[in-house]
């Protein structure tokens, strides 16, 4: 089976420059985990739940002041939706992250 057959294809993304607090909100609204940072053609970088917990809440933080650039993870690890599901998982498994940007083949 091919990554294309089960990817998400709406997908919103969050500019670097937006607040962490903001970007949660947006997180809770659409019921993910995860946003792309910057635009479908300059990919930046990831932020995640984990990296908001982690990076922002376990510090103390405040999450109205901080940048979704400080805390995005890098660099950012994708697939292709030509993918196998068993290359996808391979790759996920060996840079132990949850979530995949998934590449157009265009």
């Amino acid at each position: 089976m091919k990554v294309a057959e089960l990817m998400t294809r709406h997908v919103e993304f969050v500019d670097g420059d937006a607040l962490v607090k903001d970007a949660a909100v947006l997180m809770g609204e659409l019921d993910v985990g995860a946003l792309p940072v910057g635009t479908a053609e300059q990919l930046d970088g990831i932020v995640t739940d984990r990296d908001i917990l982690y990076r922002v809440v376990a510090r103390g933080l405040d999450p109205s002041r901080v940048r979704v650039r400080e805390v995005t993870s890098r660099p950012v690890i994708a697939c292709d939706e030509d993918d196998t599901l068993q290359v996808v998982m391979d790759r996920m498994a060996a840079h132990h992250v949850r979530r995949l940007p998934v590449r157009n083949a265009q």
